[in-house]
């Protein structure tokens, strides 16, 4: 799948189902693991029920919740009415429970297989798609016992012989179930050279990602010495440098253009250099994500000379953000372009009194104080966390912007020679938004 491994329905209904026999492990599993398994398995009612529909129910419910939804769940199942996207239902049979409590006998393995069906309580389609990280080899993942392992799913590994044992009593033909049991025996073998050679291709990349970062550092740095006239060029006579390059290349990007407002413009021209590591360091250190650094020359505006943006990537699931983390700027005494003072008049009790209250301006330098990213443990409700979402990935769809396009062809940008069509679907405010409002009208 494009997640990198096998279908989800697989891992969901062979490595879940030892669950139902043995509660006490279901600790071991993340609650994303916990939800994408009942999403994929309950009926849309339950599904509705317990508030799993829409795109990544987990990062609104808590893991002890998670845990009681599994629950009920498997409780359902036992009943006799809670499966719906991969019970027996779905292959056009009955079923029989295990005497274990596992896999139920009789079950089609195509049903227990399949991909559940849109709209039928299957797993919605990642919102994030940044693809940064990469996997460890296949004997790095394996730290303490006690931590829950491997970066795509944050789960233990499937118990091979359990796995074995329930599979035997599954009826895949009118075949021998030795002849059954032989033949999934070969497909996990080789689903197992997959995720290895999967695990080894992401790795590489991530170290050839890293390679080509060394190697590139030092054009940017010959690159800012040549905007900034430190580095000579031949051929180029008189005073070095060239003013406000930074600036003029980030207002030739229609996204990045947007937000920089008349009173950024002669703070932004003491921008010396953008750059993006993905060698996080300090508390980051060893995680997984990128930052961007902004370079200023003194200047009378802060007394910071490098402001930084960082977004780390979840270790559980590396297409979401775990954290964005801005920087504080130590504005000079009224020069502040974040805020404004205003002046305002207050009655209380008959009395009048003038009292200065800041508020807050459209700026640039909004960029650096993004949304906070919620624990995964608070509780939010739909519409605050649709709007929290929508805020974090226009964020980082810009930073994306800065990272891919304009850091790598600024000069390009500078001269107004870039292409930057293939942002427009990330502009605020698109087309896609307008066409809702469309359908609203014609309702």
């Amino acid at each position: 799948t494009e997640h990198g491994g096998a279908c989800p329905a697989f891992y969901s209904c062979v490595d879940m189902s030892d669950l139902s026999a043995q509660s006490e492990n279901v600790d071991a599993y993340s609650k994303k693991q916990l939800l994408e398994h009942v999403k994929a398995m309950a009926s849309p009612e339950f599904v509705a029920k317990h508030k799993l529909l829409g795109a990544k129910p987990w990062e609104k419910i808590g893991k002890d919740a998670a845990v009681t939804i599994f629950k009920q769940f498997q409780e359902e199942v036992k009943a006799g009415g809670g499966s719906g996207g991969g019970g027996a239902a779905a292959g056009g049979g009955t079923a029989s429970k295990a005497p274990d409590g596992g896999v139920p006998v009789g079950v089609p393995v195509v049903s227990m297989f399949a991909t559940p069906a849109a709209g039928a309580g299957g797993a919605p389609p990642f919102q994030f798609n940044f693809n940064l990280g990469a996997p460890p080899p296949a004997d790095e993942g394996q730290e303490d016992e006690g931590k829950r392992g491997g970066r795509r799913g944050g789960g233990r590994k499937p118990d091979v012989d359990a796995i074995a044992g329930k599979m035997g009593k599954v009826t895949v033909s009118g075949g021998s179930t030795d002849a059954d049991a032989a033949r999934l025996s070969a497909l996990r073998d080789l689903q197992t050279q997959y995720d290895t050679a999967k695990a080894e291709f992401e790795h590489k990349r991530r170290e050839l990602e890293r390679e080509f970062e060394d190697k590139t550092a030092p054009l940017g740095d010959k690159r800012r010495g040549i905007i900034t006239g430190a580095e000579a060029v031949a051929g180029a006579q008189g005073p070095g440098g060239i003013p406000n390059f930074w600036l003029v290349a980030m207002q030739n990007h229609h996204l990045i253009e947007q937000d920089i407002h008349p009173a950024d413009e002669p703070i932004l021209k003491h921008l010396t250099d953008i750059t993006c590591s993905t060698k996080l360091g300090g508390e980051h250190k060893g995680k997984e994500g990128f930052q961007l650094c902004f370079h200023f020359e003194a200047n009378d505006f802060f007394s910071e000379s490098v402001l930084t943006k960082t977004y780390i990537m979840d270790e559980e699931d590396e297409d979401s953000l775990e954290n964005v983390q801005g920087c504080p700027i130590s504005w000079q005494p009224g020069k502040d372009v974040t805020c404004k003072l205003v002046t305002k008049k207050q009655r209380k009790k008959g009395k009048e009194r003038t009292v200065t209250v800041k508020e807050p301006c459209d700026t640039w330098f909004s960029f650096f104080s993004p949304p906070a990213v919620p624990d995964d443990d608070a509780e939010i409700d739909d519409d605050e966390a649709e709007m929290l979402q929508s805020m974090l990935e226009s964020d980082y769809e810009l930073a994306a912007v800065y990272r891919d396009k304009l850091i790598p062809q600024a000069v390009l940008f500078f001269l107004g020679e870039a292409d930057d069509s293939e942002d427009e679907d990330w502009e605020y405010g698109s087309d896609d938004d307008d066409d809702d409002d469309d359908d609203d009208d014609d309702d």
